[in-house]
């Protein structure tokens, strides 16, 4: 039954809203609605959980020993709370109505500087701590295994097909997050050197890098040579593999090498679990569960290929020796050492590069072990590629005058009808021999025809999920910023295949300008939809760079391949080899794992290999080598001993700057380019593309979007301009430059939005410098700022500050500090100034600085009615001065630009050089003077933060 469009939006929108961004795309663009369960579709639910393997009980049952025989976890109230706080929100509930949201909430609300908060965390430390050690009642135990199912409709036209989604507690999964996040990398070291799915960074692009080279060197290079390929590549599927799994072998697995998680698998494992399916006639039918692991609990995936981990270490061992006697026989093999075949997983998917010989008989012996312990192998979707040049290696084999080789072809053609099946168009099923390119974790491997097909349909793909998010939301600013994170996301770990399958005598001489059909077809799909999402004309070239700009210089944020694909591949090629030659990285003071010659030999030659995949890497080196570690005669330093993200953030940031130099300061149109700087500002990038929604100010309406988006990419503001005249007498132009220059327009409804603003965010922040005690000190057009005049309002907002604070208190000598907004002009340009000649000061700095230097000398000053006192401007800001009060000016430009004074109390950068005031202004200069001294607070977010 399909979901009411109306419903789906509003579940799509309330998710974007709690900042579950991956949720939102998932109810937005997969056509899965919630199955309707009768008693035919709950039979097939209760075949997902099958009966017990009965393997035998080989590990004492926990009531039988002693709690001292196992180690203790304890969280600490800083570990707990960080896991929390990285939590999505709007997260199903449980069974019982437990959610998330509540833990996240309490959480984020938390200070842990402070005595009660601290207690309070200890508190939830300590349930969370009883909870992974098991030690919890009976009763509560029992809650804990239990899980709340839903089934969603994988196939509109075939209502058998399932995929059912599993929901424990809140309590569980947060407990298993934790224990997770703690013991990541002690269960990282008990994976390797097969399973690269915990607490391995990048260990998904290892294997498909070590993947691709192997298919390389034993597949597509000795048929280049027209010689057969050395091995043949299988990929294996495994049945319902986290339901079926063995719960016995697992603790046994984990009482032997993992004995601290040994009370939380028992308490989850020992005794059978239920699952929960809610009837289509609102009734509730339980499903006991008597093997495999909970969906949706964090550990599940970790426990599962633990299971896989042991068969894959058993047959490891007995690979080697069926090396071992090749290479005795006189038959060294493809690698010196007899063909050693390649066995590399990712949490239940299986990539075995093996000798032809080893085909058959692995996947035998994998059946063998797997099959009582519950891993099924699933003969219709496991793949053996023998060939990327599109023609059966089989059959040549079968063909060759060779004895031994014929023998081979057998038994890989037997391995395939065994194993390798698909069902052909009269429904039969049939034998099937991969001749082309395997996906390989999302990954396409395989001829260079194989993989660039696979990157169209991936952007086909990706377009249809942009048109549906365009359909299904009614908020602008959602849609962006589901596109960013999901759409566009999607498609990075491609990057680096579509760099590795294009022609190596057609590489660019610059990184960050990669060409290539999947680029171009990306810069078509975000030009359609930011054209669609904005109601604006197509993109301009300038407009369409931008967008893939870092936000740090100014951009979008959005990662195009033109400027990030390149750079995808090489930092995932430097980890490799960096992890081949010192071993992988768990973490800081945690020694790394070696990895086998069976890996590391695919990666040794990388400075002279001709394969594709290092005559790449070797032409881009040199580039990365400069941009990351300083010279580009230092490639092994690049290599082996900068940071990865390091390099990945120079690897940006450089491609951004470079996008800005040498192309947009070069190609941008004259309505650009005087512009330029204020159009690539951080902050409105940050509001546009990275604000939490979860905070409502943040949320901004179509109108304010959409307008401050195409003033951001110079797009047209205002249709039909031509026909309009400000009250000025001129006329409009198209980018609203006019507007927001002209003298006679009142700009006290923006300079009103941002004091409010400023306020809001001043109460929060200030009490965390220890600046302030309470909001209440952050004030509004307080009265009474200058004695003679006690009706004069001259700030727009004010810090009161208390000397009497506590001890730790940031303690400053002034006693208020005041501030008063000016929005500059967009179109009047600064006086002449002698930092006009200085390069690193730009028009809108110096405008900026003229707005600054307007309210340090005010243009009015006021006379008291009942004393009739007058005062001159200058003798107002003298009071002001006497009075021990700072003066901060909040001057910000049309692009939302703040001026240096503000910007040197907001987050501590340098303040430009003070203006010259004239004689008769003395009052001001010394305001300014005391701004941007030592009396006056500078940072107060690095102070917030620290």
């Amino acid at each position: 039954m399909a979901e009411n469009p109306e419903r789906l939006q509003k579940n799509a929108q309330h998710a974007i809203d709690l900042d579950n961004v991956k949720s939102a795309n998932v109810r937005l663009t997969k056509d899965a609605p919630v199955a309707i369960i009768d008693d035919v579709r709950f039979k097939i639910l209760q075949g997902l959980h099958p009966k017990s393997l009965k393997r035998g009980v080989t590990k004492l049952r926990r009531s039988s020993r002693f709690s001292h025989d196992r180690r203790s976890i304890n969280f600490t109230p800083q570990q707990i709370i960080q896991v929390l706080r990285r939590l999505q929100r709007g997260k199903a509930a449980g069974l019982y109505g437990d959610t998330l949201d509540l833990y996240i909430k309490c959480a984020r609300s938390l200070n842990l500087n402070d005595a009660n908060d601290l207690e309070k965390a200890k508190r939830l430390a300590k349930l969370f701590s009883l909870v992974a050690n098991g030690q919890v009642p009976d009763g509560f135990q029992a809650i804990l295994r239990k899980t709340y199912l839903v089934a969603l409709e994988k196939d509109p036209d075939d209502k058998t097909k399932l995929r059912p989604l599993g929901v424990p507690s809140a309590i569980r999964r947060i407990a298993a997050a934790a224990v997770l996040s703690e013991y990541s990398s002690v269960i990282a070291e008990g994976l390797l050197p097969f399973n690269f799915a915990v607490g391995v960074g990048g260990g998904c692009d290892f294997i498909v890098k070590t993947i691709q080279l192997g298919v390389d060197k034993y597949i597509t290079e000795p048929e280049n040579r027209k010689q057969l390929p050395s091995r043949a590549l299988a990929s294996l599927d495994l049945v319902n593999m986290f339901n079926a799994i063995s719960r016995e072998e697992l603790r046994e697995i984990i009482a032997n090498n993992f004995p601290a998680l040994e009370g939380f698998a028992d308490m989850l494992y020992e005794e059978n679990g239920h699952t929960y399916v809610r009837m289509g006639d609102g009734s509730w039918a339980t499903i006991e569960v008597e093997e495999g692991f909970a969906q949706g609990c964090p550990l599940s995936p970790v426990f599962a290929a633990l299971v896989l981990n042991a068969i894959l270490s058993q047959l490891q061992p007995e690979l080697n020796a069926r090396a071992a006697a090749r290479l005795k026989a006189g038959d060294a093999g493809d690698d010196g050492m007899g063909s050693i075949g390649l066995v590399m997983a990712y949490v239940d998917d299986v990539n075995a590069l093996l000798h032809h010989d080893d085909v058959n008989w692995f996947l035998k012996r994998f059946v063998e072990l797997a099959t009582p312990r519950g891993g099924i192998l699933n003969t219709m979707k496991t793949r053996i590629l023998t060939s990327t040049s599109h023609s059966s290696t089989v059959s040549k084999m079968m063909l060759s005058p060779c004895d031994n080789i014929r023998r081979q072809g057998s038994d890989l053609n037997d391995a395939i009808a065994a194993f390798s099946r698909t069902t052909d168009d009269n429904g039969a099923t049939v034998p099937l021999e991969v001749v082309d390119g395997l996906r390989v974790l999302g990954a396409p491997i395989g001829s260079q025809h194989f993989c660039r097909s696979f990157l169209q349909k991936a952007l086909s793909k990706a377009k249809m999920d942009s048109e549906k998010i365009l359909q299904g939301l009614d908020d602008v600013q959602s849609m962006a910023r589901v596109y960013s994170m999901c759409t566009v996301h999607k498609l990075t770990h491609l990057f680096g295949s579509d760099v590795i399958n294009a022609a190596t005598n057609t590489l660019p001489n610059n990184y960050f300008l990669w060409d290539s059909d999947l680029t171009n077809g990306f810069s078509a799909m975000t030009n359609t939809f930011l054209q669609s999402a904005i109601q604006s004309e197509p993109l301009p070239p300038h407009a369409e760079l931008i967008t893939s700009m870092s936000i740090k210089a100014g951009g979008l944020g959005l990662q195009h391949p033109r400027t990030c694909a390149v750079a995808h591949f090489m930092i995932t090629m430097k980890c490799c080899l960096q992890y081949c030659r010192d071993g992988v990285w768990l973490g800081y003071n945690k020694p790394r794992v070696g990895l086998p010659r069976t890996i590391t030999n695919l990666f040794d030659n990388w400075e002279t290999s001709p394969t594709r995949t290092m005559t790449t890497f070797r032409h881009f080196a040199g580039d990365f080598a400069k941009v990351c570690a300083g010279s580009e005669d230092g490639i092994r330093e690049f290599i082996y001993d900068t940071s990865i993200n390091k390099c990945r953030d120079a690897a940006r940031e450089f491609a951004s700057k470079m996008t800005r130099e040498f192309c947009l300061n070069n190609t941008a149109p004259d309505y650009v380019k005087p512009v330029l700087n204020d159009m690539l500002l951080e902050e409105t990038s940050l509001a546009l593309m990275k604000a939490p929604r979860l905070e409502p100010k943040n949320r901004m309406s179509n109108t304010t979007f959409c307008t401050i988006m195409k003033r951001k990419l110079r797009l047209v503001v205002i249709k039909e301009h031509q026909n309009y005249r400000c009250t000025c007498t001129k006329r409009i132009d198209p980018w609203g430059d006019h507007c927001l220059g002209c003298t006679s327009n009142h700009k006290t409804a923006m300079s009103n939005g941002c004091r409010d603003g400023i306020v809001d965010i001043f109460k929060r922040i200030l009490p965390l410098t220890k600046l302030i005690h309470s909001g209440t000190q952050v004030e509004k057009e307080t009265p009474n700022i200058v004695k003679s005049l006690p009706r004069l309002k001259p700030f727009d907002l004010s810090i009161r500050l208390d000397h009497l604070l506590t001890q730790g208190a940031w303690r400053i000598p002034v006693a208020r500090i005041g501030f008063d907004v000016i929005c500059i002009h967009s179109t009047k340009p600064a006086p002449s100034d002698p930092l006009r000649a200085t390069a690193s000061y730009t028009e809108s700095d110096l405008r900026l600085r003229e707005g600054e230097k307007r309210k340090f000398a005010r243009c009015r000053g006021g006379t008291n009615e009942i004393t009739s006192k007058t005062l001159t401007p200058d003798e107002v800001i003298g009071e002001i001065n006497d009075a021990n009060y700072s003066f901060i000016p909040i001057a910000i430009g049309p692009f939302g630009e703040m001026g240096s004074i503000f910007r040197r109390f907001w987050d501590g950068s340098d303040p430009l050089p003070l203006p010259t005031f004239p004689n008769n202004r003395p009052q001001a200069a010394r305001a300014a003077r005391r701004a941007i001294s030592a009396d006056t607070p500078w940072d107060i977010l690095g102070k917030a933060d620290a």
